[in-house]
């Protein structure tokens, strides 16, 4: 079967449908409106192949792996320095959060309610007294991304902070340095990965031979399915 190509679409030989294919290379276009399949000519079956899908290009940089460890991305002195100004944040979080919560007295959120209590007196309160609960999720939030990396750095090791829970890392500059140098060598090992991934996918065969595989294939579909 042939098909005629335009920007966005094919033309179901069969009832003459427009099916939709948004400029993206398939190898078969099936049609909703006589429940056919159409199989794609050879030209657009080597683009096909030759594509390097965005799907595909994330499961492949998903499995790389960058060592964490302290000592490939800083110095002794600067691990050591890092973990003070961790230490130095994270106390000074958890002192806020504290004073926090002591002021807010009976608004302050309480680790034994469920989610549909937490939900009702949220609801129940004013917006002045929402801010308040906010401002103790917050410094709660600081301190757990504060106590996380002192953790990981006390052991040697380097975890992700998220960046809402960074506020105030500004007191913290070789901490900081220190997970720039890793998010740093995360990046060039995932670019390092999807060039190699593109350049296999632009290698694909597309001769003779891998089109006659094909054809046998779509033969072999064709005589299962009718």
């Amino acid at each position: 079967m042939t098909t005629v190509d335009t920007a966005n679409s094919v033309t179901c030989p069969n009832c003459g449908s427009e099916i939709k294919t948004y400029g993206t290379p398939a190898p078969v276009h099936h049609c909703r409106a006589c429940r056919t399949h159409t199989w794609s000519d050879r030209e657009e079956w080597a683009k096909w192949r030759r594509t390097a899908f965005t799907d595909h290009v994330d499961e492949a940089t998903r499995a790389v792996r960058v060592s964490n460890a302290a000592s490939d991305y800083a110095t002794a002195d600067e691990a050591d320095e890092a973990l003070r100004e961790m230490r130095a944040l994270r106390l000074a979080w958890h002192r806020k959060a504290r004073e926090l919560t002591d002021a807010a007295g009976d608004l302050a959120p309480r680790s034994r309610d469920t989610v549909r209590v937490r939900t009702e007196r949220w609801l129940a309160m004013s917006d002045a007294e929402q801010k308040v609960v906010m401002d103790i999720g917050r410094a709660r939030d600081m301190y757990r991304g504060a106590d996380r990396l002192v953790k990981a750095l006390s052991a040697g090791e380097l975890c992700w902070v998220e960046d809402y829970r960074r506020e105030g890392w500004e007191a913290a500059p070789t901490a900081t340095a220190i997970l720039e140098r890793w998010s740093d060598a995360i990046d060039a090992a995932r670019k390092a990965a999807e060039d190699e991934f593109i350049r296999k996918v632009k290698a694909t065969p597309i001769d003779d031979a891998a089109w006659e595989g094909e054809c046998k294939r779509r033969r072999r579909l064709d005589a299962y399915f009718d």
